[in-house]
């Protein structure tokens, strides 16, 4: 199952957003315990959703944490948790008494009682709600990544099944050739035969020798990368030795220099690391060859002793036949075993396929009661989320759906053969069973998807309510019959048609077109020009539009000077602040959040930094819409982004009316429009500090940071808060 996340045109803008929002919350709500509690849950699921520079959590660490956060709102939590206490309250290891004890020795407070998602205050239990619905969906995606291993791991069985029925069916046909032939005109059409096998082999073996040298071609250059890059290693090493005892320009010289070829190695061995992957891809075709050129000898060596036979004695023929059969029938022994391995394998995948639906209805329950009770002004982005979980459950039914009818496909193929199995039968039942369960998934798919229309709807994201309508009204997979064949009627005994092969997309010749505007984008991205990134967006709203430009512009402060610090110091923002030895850096509640967002300072929509348009997957969406898939970052491989592009006036760009929707439609981006002072403020202490720091201003990165701690702080408190909670006004 992919998972997707949700397209940004500017993650510094969000951060921005997130930060005055944390500040103002936490100024507001310090003493409610209701609201304490909703803040360190959403602390815990920000600190495994947000890898950052950092691997991405375990398994067993999210799924903790996810259990944690469930327990914690809904009050089954003790006062003791296995949850480090460093994520529920990041700050508290800064604070006396706790200041160096190890995290596990701090216990979580008690939780609320009523639990946070019964509180009386409408907007904290819809809050909680939707923070208990993410909880179930974390582990209903866990649960779903192992369905879909396990989904893998079943249809790779499916080729040995297909090569097992081919043997069938040519040792059959070859017992049937000897059983008929007379032995004057068969000789010739027999080495007809045979030399048509050999040929077939020949050219097998040919394309397989092509295929092993592709195999080993990319190997080598793997292994020049990785030369290459052992040899920037060595080179960085020598450089950093060098800068010992140096003047502390040089010195800067010299580990500016050490870092860029640092960079140089690791692209390198990225790169050496695309190609071992290539590599991967590319062996299971020489496999594949090999079992036809296996194939296709055995044919010609049974013909060649036929023809062998035919010369020498007419009789032998029917000796010939029944050894062909023998064969077959080994051949339908192992297709058996094969059969069996398939069917088991298939089913084990539905164990954690089905605890992924449960835990995505589970997500969808808690979901509801946030649309149902929340106050009015945040039902409708209640409504998005709502639909969001509701889409999950319709995409893993639908996975299921893939996964049941490519088994029923392979099955039904084997229940068709001539001559009939002896399992034939019970090929057939099976067959129709997992085209049932297919066409049962499906149908639960196309439910789930209507319901996710009918809330995004609510929620005014139109775009996606279409795209459900779409989806709900799929007609990929034919309906099964009612009943399977019975075993003595061979016309009847069919499995119902395939269901697996309309259900795959494919890409027009559009894709070009797209990867070239991917290009374009992570071109513009890297340099910050936030003019070329405005030109690639399309949005028809022109309120909204005038917000998101807004966003975009104020999101160049933080890029800018994310940027600068890797120049200057060789080390991002994040590091810099990780590594401080000022106190009050480390225990900024702005850069606090600044760790916790960390990767929301680059201008691209996803972490594209370490990509090119090259690692794009195109989905095409007709001849004017396309998805785009793009893998994670370089520390973070296992979270990739998407992004909608629609052709626009002969253009491709950035579908920004989807993504309007997934912000909660007009209303949403009216929330995010009202904090564009204090965004415009805080971007505003990016660019000074950005400036001081080209100037020379400053002494050290600790200086750099304790200014910019003071220009956010003074920026925050110019600009009069969001208006909102915490605001003026608010709590």
């Amino acid at each position: 199952m992919s998972r997707r996340t949700n397209a940004r045109i500017s993650k510094a803008a969000a951060l921005l957003a997130a930060c005055a929002l944390g500040l103002s919350l936490a100024a507001c709500d310090r003493a409610d315990p209701v609201q304490a509690e909703i803040d360190r849950v959403s602390t815990g699921l920000d600190a495994i959703s947000t890898s950052g520079g950092n691997p991405l959590p375990s398994v067993e660490q999210r799924r903790r944490v996810y259990e944690w956060s469930i327990n914690r709102l809904t009050g089954r939590s003790s006062p003791r948790n296995a949850v480090e206490s460093d994520i529920a309250d990041p700050e508290r290891e800064l604070k006396a008494p706790y200041a160096g004890r190890q995290a596990t020795n701090v216990a979580d407070p008690a939780p609320t009682n009523p639990p946070a998602v019964d509180s009386k205050n409408a907007g904290q239990a819809a809050a909680a709600n939707l923070l208990l619905a993410r909880g179930h969906a974390g582990l209903a995606e866990i649960a779903a990544q192992e369905a879909s291993r396990l989904e893998a791991v079943a249809l790779g069985k499916v080729p040995a099944v297909r090569v097992a029925l081919d043997q069938w069916l040519s040792l059959n046909a070859a017992a049937d050739a000897l059983a008929l032939y007379d032995p004057a005109p068969e000789i010739a059409r027999i080495e007809t035969q045979i030399a048509e096998r050999q040929r077939m082999a020949d050219e097998q073996r040919a394309a397989k020798d092509r295929q092993l040298a592709v195999v080993r071609s990319i190997e080598k250059q793997a292994d020049d990368l990785n030369a290459r890059a052992r040899t920037l290693r060595e080179q960085e090493a020598a450089l950093r030795a060098s800068a010992a005892g140096q003047s502390e320009v040089r010195r800067l010289e010299i580990l500016t220099e050490a870092t860029r070829v640092r960079r140089d190695a690791d692209a390198l061995e990225k790169q050496a690391a695309d190609h071992v992957a290539q590599a991967a891809l590319e062996k299971p075709r020489a496999d594949e060859m090999q079992a036809r050129i296996d194939e296709y000898t055995m044919q010609a060596q049974l013909l060649g002793q036929e023809r062998e036979n035919v010369r020498k004695r007419g009789q032998d023929r029917a000796a010939a036949a029944q050894a062909a059969r023998d064969e077959a029938r080994s051949a339908a022994a192992r297709l058996n075993t094969l059969v069996a391995d398939l069917d088991a394998a298939r089913k084990e995948a539905d164990g954690p396929a089905e605890a992924a639906v449960r835990g995505y209805l589970q997500a969808v329950g808690a979901a509801r009661k946030a649309v149902q009770n929340g106050p009015r002004e945040s039902q409708a982005i209640a409504a998005v989320s709502l639909g969001n979980y509701q889409h999950l459950v319709g995409e893993a039914h639908r996975t299921q759906a893939f996964g049941r009818a490519a088994v029923a496909d392979i099955l039904s193929a084997v229940a068709e053969a001539r001559p009939p199995l002896p399992q034939r039968a019970e090929y057939a039942a099976k067959a129709a069973e997992f085209a049932r369960l297919a066409a049962e998934s499906l149908r639960e798919s196309r439910s789930a998807y209507g319901e996710a229309q009918s809330s995004y709807s609510r929620g005014n994201a139109q775009s996606l309510a279409d795209s459900m309508r779409h989806l709900a009204g799929d007609q990929a997979a034919p309906a099964p019959a009612d009943d399977p064949a019975p075993a003595d009627d061979p016309a009847a005994a069919s499995a119902p048609s395939p269901p697996a092969a309309a259900m795959v997309a494919t890409a027009g010749s559009a894709e070009q077109g797209v990867r070239a505007a991917v290009d374009r984008l992570i071109t513009a991205s890297r340099a910050i020009d936030t003019a070329a990134i405005k030109s690639m967006i399309h949005l028809d709203n022109a309120e909204a539009r005038a917000v998101l430009d807004t966003l975009i512009d104020v999101s160049e402060g933080p890029a800018k000077l994310n940027a600068a610090a890797q120049a200057t110091y060789g080390k991002s923002l994040k590091e810099l602040i990780e590594q401080s030895s000022v106190p009050s850096v480390r225990s900024s509640p702005l850069l606090g959040q600044l760790l916790q967002q960390s990767d929301q300072l680059s201008m691209l929509p996803g972490d594209l930094d370490s990509v090119t348009a090259a690692d794009a997957v195109i989905q095409m969406q007709g001849d004017d819409r396309a998805m785009v898939t793009m893998p994670g970052s370089d520390d973070d491989v296992s979270e990739p982004s998407t992004i909608d592009f629609v052709k626009h006036a002969g253009e491709w760009k950035i579908d920004a009316d989807s993504l309007l929707a997934e912000m909660g439609g007009v209303q949403g981006l009216a929330m995010l429009g009202q904090m564009i002072g204090p965004i415009k403020a805080m971007s505003g202490a990016f660019a000074t500090v950005n400036a001081k720091l080209a100037a020379g201003e400053y002494a050290d990165a600790d200086r750099m940071l304790t200014d910019l701690n003071k220009e956010l702080m003074t920026a925050m408190m110019r600009s009069g808060g969001l208006g909102g909670p915490g605001g003026p006004g608010g709590g």
